[in-house]
């Protein structure tokens, strides 16, 4: 027995001094409420790196709860299935959903982003999205994709798909502030030489809230990030400028981890404490000014026949803190139109 915590304090401190770098390990809790729970790691415990890693073999079983014998067994991964799925934003804004926009260049992976969780929620490799290698992109117009259960229930949020960016082409300020505003029409298809402008029938002028966009995410490729030209640095910090006078939340998808680094790619676990993707994290932070825990490493599926839960997870990770992003801006959001309406009303 590595740590007992009658024997010592009971602390995080004392507790990593006992069992970290103990290899698998298996730890027993209870509480004044007299249910014990009991959890499997197989990967070592450790506070060296201040970071977390992802264990697709560990386990926790619910053993007694509030005295009476049960056996429960918990899943990570089937957790984040059941925190996304029970997903509900507050009602008082009317949105049937929470949308995500995805920016970023051009074959960065933000359509292989849905795919991905599409994947997961499928249970099996979907390639709903259109996927591939063109030099202008695949994807050439606005789409908000859904995401359905087995049931055939939609979730409460959409990944909004757009077309990637490039130095001299793609999306330029204004059709981003239409974006954001919610004035462009869901599947519209750009065209470069045209802008998109409010004279245009298909443009939006009165939008519903849940129209616009609630969450920006970056998608950037952790293999090339050294490599972006200084002009679409420029653009997305450009755009990034836009969604801070708007009050949107903004997050990285930091795409192809295993493309940046060897351990990764040979272990998806190793991402975590990998100094390749660490450099990368910062790298996108310093880039786009944002903290490094707004940083989400990923990899897609793309080469994989199978689901793997270790991606699967990475990727769940990702989309339950964009979840919790939105869900606090609509909050705020929600807080600021109550006291507009205040004040309407004293006048």
């Amino acid at each position: 027995m590595s740590y007992k915590e009658m024997e010592t304090k009971n602390s995080a401190t004392a507790f990593h001094q006992k069992c970290d770098n103990k290899g698998p390990t298996v730890t027993v809790l209870y509480n004044q409420q007299d249910s014990v729970y009991e959890e499997y790691a197989s990967s070592n415990w450790t506070s060296s790196t201040g970071a977390y890693i992802t264990d697709s073999n560990a386990f926790l079983y619910q053993l007694k709860y509030s005295g009476s014998d049960t056996l429960t067994k918990f899943s990570y991964l089937e957790t984040l299935i059941k925190d996304i799925v029970s997903f509900k934003h507050s009602g008082k804004l009317g949105l049937s959903d929470v949308r995500i926009l995805m920016l970023g260049p051009v074959g960065t992976g933000k359509s292989s982003f849905y795919n991905t969780i599409n994947s997961v929620f499928k249970g099996r490799i979907s390639q709903s999205a259109p996927c591939g290698v063109a030099i202008n992109g695949i994807t050439i117009a606005y789409t908000p994709y859904e995401v359905n259960v087995s049931s055939g229930e939609s979730l409460k949020f959409r990944l909004c798909d757009t077309r990637g960016l490039e130095v001299t082409q793609s999306l330029d300020i204004f059709e981003c502030n239409y974006l954001l505003d919610g004035n462009i029409p869901d599947y519209f298809q750009f065209n470069p030489v045209a802008p998109i402008i409010p004279d245009n029938p298909l443009f939006v002028h009165q939008p519903k809230c849940t129209e616009k966009i609630h969450c920006v995410l970056f998608v950037i490729d952790a293999a090339t990030i050294g490599d972006i030209p200084q002009k679409m640095v420029d653009k997305m910090q450009n755009f990034q400028k836009l969604i801070n006078l708007k009050g949107i939340p903004k997050a990285v998808l930091l795409a192809k981890v295993d493309l940046a680094c060897q351990d990764v790619a040979s272990n998806i676990n190793n991402v975590f404490t990998s100094k390749k993707i660490e450099a990368a994290v910062d790298k996108a932070s310093n880039v786009l000014g944002l903290p490094r825990n707004r940083i989400l490493p990923v990899k897609n599926y793309e080469n994989e026949m199978e689901l793997d839960d270790n991606i699967s997870i990475l990727a769940l990770l990702s989309l339950r803190q964009l979840l919790f992003y939105a869900e606090d801006y609509l909050q705020v959001l929600s807080i600021k139109m109550k006291a507009l309406e205040k004040g309407s009303d004293q006048e």
